[in-house]
């Protein structure tokens, strides 16, 4: 405590007018709060459990208060409120956020004996209490602290719980807690969780005693506590990326392997990775490499892992067609996107805007999907065994033939990593222009082809859809209104 501080606690008695109306403090404070700020030698104006409490540069600008606001005085005394004077010393006001002044603060009002814990609430800082005698320990103790509350804007208030059995805490919340100071110790490179355990990701083996010393005070504590451990790993050299696609490359089949992802993904800001229930998160959460969770911190990407539910495939869907739908596909290097989407339906057939193909009617019958071309013309038969192909002669386009070239293949978008793709081959009569590939996931449709233009080839990925009533990424933006339908010739049945 600065030796300049002095508390004085100054009971004031006065003889309430006969028909004084009670007020609250709050109202009186409301009332009367600027003009103690004017007084000179006031640094600030606060309410405690006894009335209003008047914060002080010295002692000498308690006489000016009194003499410059005897109503306040009489207004206090009339509703049964008191005040207290306390001497900090001058307060330069510099804006600190209410954690700031708590992390400065909690270590010593938790030592204070009858306080069983802090927290914040929705005024300013909480103060539990076994009884209510403990709050004047707590004034008394630190009043540099009410005075920091004061200048900031923040309040306090005290709750009697009585004694607290400690209360289990999840192992997200302890980490939430102690993450930005762990990080800031130098050679931490990650952080992750473990089976009950929050790990502490290093470089280097002779990086790992130092780094266990220098963590912050509390935090094993706090994990022994709550029933959960600690545990440091070295992890060798962690590069920063410049782009999240290298991190995905580097990871995506590691991740995918892990029981209960469904998914992976790119948001605005990271990594996103989709799990199939609440209770596959905390499993792929201690199972993901720290190396994975070294590099996207030190490129500056977030991670996030979010459930989503299975990506089951549903009979008949390698392409969904249900009104609504919609895909919005970017090619890798010009960042161009093109949409897809699923309109009104006449018979069995919708009016859709699908890839390269344009604005046609389609349907998708027994696994295989046709376009109208004067005729039924079947374009992907996902029921063809891998080699096999149709022939395609569509008005308008050199004719070829579809090769369904593989199945079960893994592909990476920004939208996702899928599972259980088909992949199409375009054979052409002229090599190198037209069509390229075509990638299918089932519950999804196309999310990746690739053409050639004047010998070079694009490649267009599945950036975000709208599929089913899902969004992909999960939790992203919301997407635009598909695109009307075009007026086109009534096809046959």
């Amino acid at each position: 405590m600065n030796s300049r501080t002095l508390a004085f606690l100054v009971p004031f008695v006065a003889v309430a007018p006969a028909l004084a109306q009670q007020r609250t403090l709050a109202e009186i404070r409301a009332q009367y709060d600027a003009q103690v700020m004017a007084v000179p030698g006031v640094v600030g104006v606060g309410t405690g459990a006894n009335g209003l409490v008047v914060y002080l540069e010295h002692a000498a600008a308690q006489g000016r208060v009194r003499a410059a606001l005897p109503g306040l005085f009489n207004e206090l005394t009339a509703s049964g409120h008191g005040v207290s004077f306390v001497v900090t010393g001058p307060i330069v006001a510099q804006q600190r956020t209410l954690a700031e002044i708590r992390a400065q603060y909690d270590a010593q009002v938790m030592a204070v004996p009858g306080v069983v814990g802090v927290g914040t609430g929705a005024n300013g800082l909480v103060v539990l209490l076994k009884t209510a005698a403990t709050e004047a320990r707590v004034r008394a103790a630190l009043p540099a602290l009410f005075s920091e509350l004061v200048t900031h804007g923040y309040g306090v208030s005290f709750d009697v719980t009585g004694p607290i059995v400690a209360q289990q805490r999840s192992l997200a919340d302890v980490r939430a807690q102690y993450e930005p100071a762990i990080l800031a110790v130098t050679g931490v490179v990650g952080l992750g969780e473990g089976a009950s355990a929050l790990v502490v990701y290093v470089e280097a083996p002779a990086d790992v005693a130092r780094v266990r010393a220098a963590l912050p005070s509390g935090l094993t504590s706090d994990l022994d506590a709550n029933g959960l451990t600690l545990r440091l790993e070295a992890i060798g050299r962690v590069v920063a990326y410049a782009s999240l696609r290298e991190i995905r490359d580097r990871h995506d089949a590691a991740v995918m392997r892990l029981r209960g992802v469904a998914g992976v993904g790119s948001s605005q800001t990271g990594l996103v990775i989709y799990v199939v229930s609440e209770a596959a998160r905390a499993e792929v959460n201690a199972g993901l490499p720290g190396q994975l969770r070294a590099e996207l911190l030190a490129s500056g990407f977030d991670l996030n892992v979010v459930v989503s539910g299975p990506f089951v495939a549903l009979s008949g869907d390698w392409q969904p067609l249900a009104r609504g739908d919609r895909w919005t596909f970017r090619e890798q290097r010009s960042g161009e996107e093109v949409r897809s989407w699923s309109g009104r339906k006449v018979g069995n057939w919708r009016r859709v805007g699908l890839a390269d193909l344009g604005a046609r009617w389609a349907t998708l019958h027994r696994n295989r999907l046709y376009v109208w071309d004067g005729r039924p013309q079947r374009v992907f038969d996902f029921e063809l065994a891998t080699g096999d192909g149709v022939d395609v002669n569509l008005s308008g386009r050199e004719p070829g033939r579809m090769v369904l070239a593989a199945r079960d293949e893994l592909v990476a978008t920004p939208a996702s990593t899928f599972r259980g793709c088909t992949r199409f081959d375009w054979i052409g009569a002229t090599p190198g222009r037209g069509w390229g590939s075509f990638w299918f996931a089932p519950g999804v449709g196309l999310i990746k082809w690739t053409q050639w233009e004047q010998s070079n080839a694009r490649t267009f990925e599945l950036a975000r859809a709208h599929v089913g009533g899902r969004d992909l990424p999960a939790g992203g933006p919301t997407l635009p209104a598909p695109l009307p339908s075009l007026p086109a010739p009534r096809p046959a049945r």
